[in-house]
């Protein structure tokens, strides 16, 4: 996609765009006639800016050989005349998780969310790439018990051996996952317990989940299904540090 002026960009957001979100580095859109996400980067559009910006040499299409559901790589460039300013992805179903309020998960669909990402995470670790950034470019779809993986342009190729950026790409997904989970709800729950702490920190997500879930059934005295299920164990002063903008 190419624009010849900054006017003809503006113009065709106006009119064939909807505001998704901002970030430290660009604004990305919903795209109503392609059905699809855009990034444009407000560095790239100021000339005097220009000069600083990171990705004005980078090939945003170089993670398409890693085909894959869960994570979504810029599709297409969009120039300014012959500079880069954003790309395009598939827009995903869902919402992000800190957009999500962690009590009305079903704790078994998210389980199995997590486990249909796994043969995604094996596929671009083989492709040696190494994740970054996820606990708020992460969206969950539960109908679909599906996880997505957005704004993945800070992505970079490793020399790493594809067993260890497995392990470490996994442990970003993992690490997320327990964020959105505890922080700012659950975090007494967790501290006061030294193994479910240890896990918290370092331990494999699935590990967590299932003694997780057992320690607070224990506390609530019934199954915990969702986590509104042990509602009465919520820290009762929000001392987290994940950011969350529920309605």
């Amino acid at each position: 996609m190419v624009f010849k002026s900054v006017r003809e960009l503006n113009h065709h957001i106006k009119s064939n765009c909807v505001f998704i979100s901002f970030g430290s580095k660009g604004t990305t859109y919903y795209e109503k006639t392609s059905n699809k996400v855009i990034k444009i980067f407000d560095m790239a559009l100021n000339d005097s800016d220009y000069e600083y910006f990171e990705y004005k040499d980078i090939d945003f299409s170089r993670f398409k050989s890693a085909k894959n559901s869960t994570y979504l790589f810029p599709i297409d460039v969009i120039y300014l005349k012959d500079r880069v300013i954003g790309y395009s992805s598939e827009l995903a179903k869902g919402s992000s998780l800190y957009r999500t309020n962690p009590l009305s998960i079903n704790l078994d669909s998210l389980k199995s969310a997590f486990i249909k990402t796994l043969l995604d995470v094996k596929t671009i670790s083989n492709n040696g790439i190494l994740t970054d950034d996820l606990p708020y470019n992460t969206i969950y779809y539960p109908k679909g018990k599906k996880l997505y993986i957005v704004d993945t342009d800070d992505y970079s190729f490793s020399e790493m051996d594809s067993s260890l950026l497995y392990t470490s790409n996994n442990r970003q997904i993992g690490n997320s996952l327990k964020m959105f989970l505890v922080d700012g709800y659950f975090d007494d729950v967790v501290s006061s317990n030294k193994y479910l702490y240890d896990l918290y920190k370092n331990g494999d997500f699935l590990t967590f989940l299932r003694e997780y879930r057992k320690i607070l059934s224990e506390i609530a005295s019934r199954e915990v299904i969702t986590l509104k299920d042990a509602s009465g164990c919520v820290d009762k002063e929000n001392r987290g540090n994940y950011v969350r903008l529920l309605k």
